[in-house]
């Protein structure tokens, strides 16, 4: 398996993208985004992509860095709207650093169901 970890920067989606035409197993990558800016329609645009391959992503809701630091409601919002247009590939993600993101995973993940459709947790 392979997990790149990506800050969602333009060059980094659309070489994301890029990945859909190679001749690749989806079940073998599964990037790691966190993203960085507010603007979220590249980010969109190479998660629709992405899914039209079957190639799943991670997509880290608590982020550490950029314009969405401590903004996962921006985040959680995006997934419902990707769920909305068909794109189921999209799997909720946590850093864990501390007890407190500990706790933020557990009640997020309860109030908004990812204990049934899927989450990932990275430690770090």
């Amino acid at each position: 398996m392979y997990f790149p970890y990506l800050r969602g920067k333009q060059f980094e989606l659309i070489a994301l993208r890029e990945l859909v035409g190679l001749p690749l197993n989806p079940e073998r990558i599964i990037p790691i985004i966190e993203p960085v800016k507010k603007n979220v329609s590249s980010l969109k645009t190479a998660l629709k992509a992405l899914s039209g391959a079957n190639i799943r992503v991670q997509l880290v809701v608590n982020n550490e860095h950029g314009e969405l630091k401590g903004d996962s409601e921006s985040i959680f919002t995006l997934i419902e709207e990707l769920k909305d247009l068909g794109v189921t590939s999209v799997i909720p993600t946590y850093l864990i650093k501390t007890d407190r993101d500990s706790a933020f995973a557990q009640e997020s993940i309860m109030q908004r169901g990812f204990s049934d459709s899927g989450y990932a947790l990275v430690v770090v």
